[in-house]
């Protein structure tokens, strides 16, 4: 029974693990170290871990913002999107410390000569309804953010060739200014 749990945990573990990647850097996994040992690798300013819909959120803000001279963004709108990314990478950081201390009470949990699969069951429950939320949060915030662009700038961003900044305020060159 204890191995069957284990399996469960470790399958629902790497379920929701994500790529790390660096928010708006032409990403990969916005950092989103997959929940293991990397767990909190990247917590830094402009990294992130975890769900993927938190790393497309964070890569469409920062490319956005790489591009704002191009989008023709107001002051409003970059603290706006600056905002949005602000409460995501935090939102993510939070998240990212309650599924790490899930996992230690798991652990624990399971080491019992006898573990309460009910409860541990009900434990699972518990995060893994959290981790639903979470990611309705996501979208809701995800959706605000593109209702931060115009009709007009939404367009010009559509326009944009994937790969044409690296995604990095500041660094928001087209293929042809790029230099290696």
């Amino acid at each position: 029974m204890k191995r069957i749990v284990s399996f469960l945990l470790i399958t629902l573990f790497l379920a929701v693990q994500a790529p790390v990647v660096h928010a708006g850097e032409g990403m990969c996994g916005k950092g989103k170290p997959g929940m293991c040992s990397g767990m909190m690798k990247g917590h830094g300013e402009g990294r992130s871990e975890g769900c993927p819909v938190t790393k497309k959120l964070l890569m469409k803000a920062g490319h956005i913002l790489a591009n704002q001279e191009e989008l023709g963004l107001t002051d409003q709108q970059v603290t706006q999107i600056e905002q949005i990314k602000t409460e995501a990478e935090k939102a993510q950081i939070r998240k990212m410390a309650d599924f790490q201390i899930f996992m230690i009470d798991l652990k624990t949990a399971l080491k019992a000569d006898e573990p309460d699969v009910n409860a541990i069951n009900a434990r699972i429950d518990k995060e893994s309804a959290a981790m639903v939320s979470s990611m309705k949060e996501t979208v809701a915030a995800y959706v605000q953010l593109k209702k931060v662009l115009t009709p007009a700038q939404m367009s010009t961003l559509k326009g944009m060739k994937k790969g044409q900044t690296k995604g990095m305020p500041g660094k928001g060159m087209g293929m042809e200014g790029h230099h290696r």
